[in-house]
């Protein structure tokens, strides 16, 4: 976490939220693997499933902006 302190406020706030969403997709993909999600409509499955995509897309650009704030630092 020191890391993140020696970083401007706006790098920081990436990685806060970076860990954010990494932090949702896990409980949602823990949610996708159980029994609960498979008593779900089909429609809903899909809208989640649709929504865990869109998250993962998400956090991609996250980690391009991380990678970018980390080669401008070399």
């Amino acid at each position: 976490m020191s890391e993140i302190k020696e970083r401007p406020p706006h790098q920081q706030r990436v990685l806060h939220e970076r860990a954010e969403l990494h932090y949702r997709l896990n409980k949602l993909d823990t949610f996708i693997q159980s029994d609960n999600f498979t008593a779900l409509s089909g429609q809903e499955r899909g809208a989640l499933l649709d929504q865990r995509a869109y998250m993962s897309r998400y956090r991609d650009y996250f980690d391009r902006r991380i990678a970018i704030f980390e080669n401008s630092q070399a």
